[in-house]
C-alpha cells in the first residue's frame, strides 16, 4: 500500500556528476506549475568557489533536468 509523504519539501537541490553549475534564471516551467529558482541560495552557494554560473544558452540546452522537473512539482506540492 502507497501511503502519502509525511513530511514536506521546501529546497530541493539537483547535483550533477560533470560538475555543479547554478541557474541564472527566476524559474523552470513544468505542466504542473513553475519553480522558483532561490537566488539567494544560489548566490550562498556561488559564494563557497565550488559552484560557477551557468549559462542561460547550456541551461536552455539541457535537457536531462526537463525530465526530472515534473517529478520535482509534484514532490514540491502542497
Amino acid at each position: 500500500m502507497l501511503h502519502p509523504l509525511a513530511y514536506q519539501y521546501n529546497i530541493i537541490i539537483i547535483l550533477s556528476s560533470q560538475g555543479c553549475a547554478l541557474s541564472r534564471t527566476t524559474y523552470y516551467q513544468t505542466p504542473l506549475y513553475d519553480l522558483t529558482v532561490d537566488k539567494d541560495m544560489n548566490q550562498e552557494l556561488h559564494g563557497t568557489g565550488h559552484f560557477e554560473w551557468m549559462s542561460i544558452q547550456t541551461d536552455e540546452d539541457e535537457h536531462s533536468i526537463e525530465m526530472h522537473l515534473p517529478y520535482v512539482a509534484k514532490m514540491m506540492q502542497r
